[in-house]
């Protein structure tokens, strides 16, 4: 039997095929644990954060901790700095330093000014901090503050400032090179006053270090 034919005006019967069948649905991407809670002990730079730091300065006895991008961290025990085995500090390292113990203002104000001083309290020891700009780079220098006030019996001080301490006037300056105990004398002063004297303290410091 012949074929029709259609004229060229006339739509052909669409060709039917079958249903391509569909693909099953892609199994659903792992989900990662989610992180411990707490601050992590150590950073991506392979030094500890900067809580861990302090503490080993708290435990060792250490007086200061010098810290500096382009520097490997350091700590001062009475006087003489020590190095330590952990690499040298890298930017990002030292701004997740500042984000431990300053408020995103309070480093927006050093990164501005170039300096900065505070202070900060951990759970074990309370830290005077001294931001910088070095020829490196940011740096920062901490002081470890001792959490008790030492009398000056103590510190085995001269009688002669418990009597320079009762006098109702007067002018008393105390010198010294870092570490040598300025701070301690002062607050061993100004403990035997507010102790022993009925008198109105009044201090002037920035950070405020010891407290009565």
């Amino acid at each position: 039997m012949a074929q029709p034919v259609f004229p060229p005006s006339f739509p052909p019967r669409p060709r039917t095929t079958s249903p391509t069948p569909a693909a099953p649905p892609a199994a659903p991407a792992p989900v990662a644990a989610p992180a411990p809670a707490g601050s992590p002990t150590s950073t991506s730079h392979g030094a500890p954060n900067l809580e861990a730091i302090v503490k080993i300065a708290h435990e060792e006895g250490h007086s200061d901790v010098h810290l500096g991008v382009g520097e490997v961290p350091r700590y001062r025990a009475r006087g003489e700095m020590q190095s330590t085995e952990w690499p040298a500090t890298d930017l990002s390292t030292f701004q997740g330093w500042l984000h431990e113990i300053l408020s995103p203002q309070q480093i927006d104000a050093f990164f501005r000014e170039k300096e900065f001083d505070g202070s900060h309290a951990f759970p074990f020891v309370c830290i005077r901090i001294n931001l910088l700009d070095s020829l490196r780079g940011p740096a920062m220098v901490l002081r470890l503050i001792p959490q008790t006030i030492l009398t000056m019996e103590q510190l085995k001080l001269p009688e002669v400032l418990t009597e320079l301490a009762g006098r109702p006037k007067g002018l008393i300056l105390v010198t010294g090179p870092t570490g040598s105990g300025k701070s301690t004398t002062l607050a061993a002063m100004i403990d035997w006053i507010n102790r022993n004297e009925t008198r109105h303290i009044l201090t002037i410091e920035d950070p405020v270090e010891f407290v009565h």
